[in-house]
C-alpha cells in the first residue's frame, strides 16, 4: 500500500442506483440467471466453463453441456413474456414461468447434473485416467 495516497478511502460517492445499475441490466438482459439450488449462471458468449487442469474430456464435455441446458432458462423467460429492455415486467407470467422452470430443471438439467456428478466421482476415485496439464 502507498502511504502517500490511500486510494481505499479516496473514493467518489455514487448513488444506489449507479452503483447497482450495471448488475441489474445483466439480470434484466438474462446475461445473467439465477436458478434455485444451482446458483448463477453467466450466460455471455465469452462465459462457458473453462477446462480444469485436472479432469477427463468426459468430465469437461458433460459440464459444458450443464451450462448451455442452464442458459435455456434464458428462452423460457422470453417464453413466458420476459421484456429484456422494461423495468416493469407487466407482462411477465411468473407462475407459468416457475411451472416450465421446475420442468425443465427435473427434465433437462438434472439428469445432465447428474452424468457431471458421476463423471467428478470417477475422476476422483480413478486419477489414473485424469489429464494433468501445467499451467
Amino acid at each position: 500500500m502507498n502511504d502517500e495516497v490511500d486510494e481505499y478511502f479516496d473514493l467518489r460517492p455514487v448513488s444506489p442506483r449507479q452503483a447497482f445499475q450495471p448488475l441489474l441490466d445483466k439480470f434484466r438482459g438474462l446475461r445473467r440467471l439465477v436458478a434455485p439450488e444451482h446458483g448463477q449462471v453467466n450466460t455471455g458468449q465469452d462465459a462457458s466453463p473453462q477446462r480444469w487442469q485436472f479432469g477427463t474430456e468426459a468430465q469437461f464435455c458433460a459440464e459444458i453441456k450443464v451450462w448451455e441446458a442452464m442458459c435455456g432458462l434464458a428462452d423460457i423467460y422470453l417464453e413466458c413474456g420476459w421484456d429484456v429492455n422494461a423495468v416493469g415486467q407487466t407482462a411477465f407470467r411468473s407462475i407459468e414461468f416457475i411451472e416450465e422452470r421446475s420442468k425443465y430443471m427435473s427434465e433437462v438439467v438434472e439428469p445432465l447434473q447428474e452424468k457431471a456428478y458421476r463423471e467428478r466421482e470417477f475422476n476422483n476415485q480413478h486419477p489414473e485416467h485424469c489429464i494433468w496439464t501445467r499451467t
